[in-house]
């Protein structure tokens, strides 16, 4: 998601991989004739992305192994009392319609929407 990763899910992120593994594949299939195969690499947040891509991406079955560098889980470095608090608004404001608007600055150190937010922090 890189600069919007306030403002995405990680199934955007998925959609995102998708596209690219797609071009990888024509690309790379012509040119060798073969299935091809290759490696992800998430760093931080960005090992969530390879692991949810995994286990949901169109393209998964193209990937041979994947580099978790500096692995976090937002959910687990997350769950003090405020997070419950967040996380609660975040499932309103989704149920409201409003999964796409920011949450309050107090909620995360960077702009994010209630659907990102709940896409990282929820179960």
């Amino acid at each position: 998601s890189l600069g919007s990763y306030g403002h995405c899910t990680l199934q955007d992120d998925v959609q995102d991989l998708d596209s690219l593994m797609a071009s990888l594949i024509e690309r790379f299939g012509k040119l060798y004739k073969r299935k091809p195969k290759f490696v992800l690499m998430g760093h931080s947040t960005g090992c969530q992305d390879t692991v949810t891509y995994l286990k949901s991406g169109r393209y998964a079955t193209f990937v041979s192994a994947v580099i978790l560098q500096a692995p976090v889980s937002d959910r687990e470095y997350f769950t003090d009392s405020s997070t419950t608090k967040y996380l609660t608004l975040a499932r309103s404001m989704i149920n409201d319609g409003k999964a796409k608007e920011m949450m309050c600055r107090e909620a995360w150190d960077v702009p994010i929407t209630a659907e990102r937010y709940a896409s990282l922090l929820g179960s």
